[in-house]
């Protein structure tokens, strides 16, 4: 089974997406297109769930991490994404990997009520982007955060999901580094 273009709006590379599916990348092409949908979180919780919104932008999505940005904060928009139960920003690792097991893991404890979005920084693994370049994950990492976070701060605080921040390999670095010190997470 190959990845497929999804279909569904709540999914970043769908036809009413901001982020072109070709833009995407392997890892967030794979990302968007795979994962639990509402029927089976349905099946499996015993009750009626929402489709999980999966946000994500590529390198390609657009040529400036400012613009990358915008597209991503236009997704979470469109997308209803801070209407859910909760937001988990995921820094990526160095090729734009989220862990499937962690993500379908929160969507099904959440049955679906779930938004979670990430950004591609790097076209190389990790372990190459740490040696070379590891102050581009933390400028990237920086930079969602910082966006999502202040958009968070605007909304009601009777009315905002639960913002989650999940890194996994040099994602939980570019996550970290958007924190000056430990009180600050």
């Amino acid at each position: 089974v190959g990845i497929i273009q999804p279909r569904l709006p709540e999914r970043s590379g769908s036809p009413t997406s901001f982020a072109p599916w070709d833009t995407l990348g392997f890892q967030g092409r794979n990302f968007v297109s795979t994962g639990p949908h509402a029927d089976d979180l349905t099946r499996l919780n015993g009750r009626p769930a929402k489709e999980p919104v999966r946000v994500y932008v590529g390198l390609n999505t657009a040529d400036t991490d400012q613009s990358r940005m915008a597209v991503l904060m236009s997704e979470l928009e469109r997308t209803g994404a801070f209407t859910r139960k909760v937001l988990v920003i995921v820094p990526t690792t160095g090729t734009g990997w989220i862990n499937p097991v962690a993500a379908r893991s929160l969507e099904m404890m959440y049955n679906g009520d779930t938004a979670i979005v990430g950004s591609q920084y790097s076209f190389l693994p990790s372990w190459i982007s740490f040696l070379g370049d590891r102050e581009k994950s933390i400028a990237s990492g920086r930079l969602m955060i910082d966006a999502i976070h202040d958009r968070w701060l605007k909304l009601p605080p009777d009315h905002r999901p639960k913002l989650v921040l999940y890194g996994e390999s040099l994602g939980s670095m570019a996550g970290q580094g958007a924190f000056g010190w430990l009180p600050d997470i």
